[in-house]
């Protein structure tokens, strides 16, 4: 084979391997909550905190979540969770009647 055609083809093995570990190497961390105002809607965050209330319906579960402030946290699925009790959320900054709440995604206590 010629020398043009070997680098050819180490440099598209090259570029091959290196987007497949791109894509194999996982998700982008979320980044850790500070304030629901200095976020997006929509952006991906990570915080801890205590249950200071919780309602649970059927179909929703609303929390208030201390961290610095107090803030609302809503899960979609049925969550045995109790109040004052520390927990970590990962979920999505959302608005729902002018306020902002967090959409929470994964929760672990």
């Amino acid at each position: 084979m010629k020398d043009s055609t070997l680098l050819s083809i180490a440099v598209i093995a090259g570029l091959i391997g290196l987007a497949a570990l791109y894509f194999v190497s996982g998700q982008i961390e979320p980044e850790e909550f500070e304030n629901l105002q200095r976020h997006k809607e929509g952006e991906i965050v990570k915080l801890q905190g205590e249950i200071k209330d919780i309602i649970k319906t059927e179909s929703v579960t609303i929390m208030e979540v201390e961290t610095l402030k107090t803030i609302k946290v809503v899960a979609f699925e049925p969550i045995d969770l109790k109040e004052n009790q520390r927990i970590k959320i990962t979920g999505q900054i959302a608005e729902y009647e002018g306020e902002r709440e967090i959409i929470a995604e994964i929760i672990e206590s």
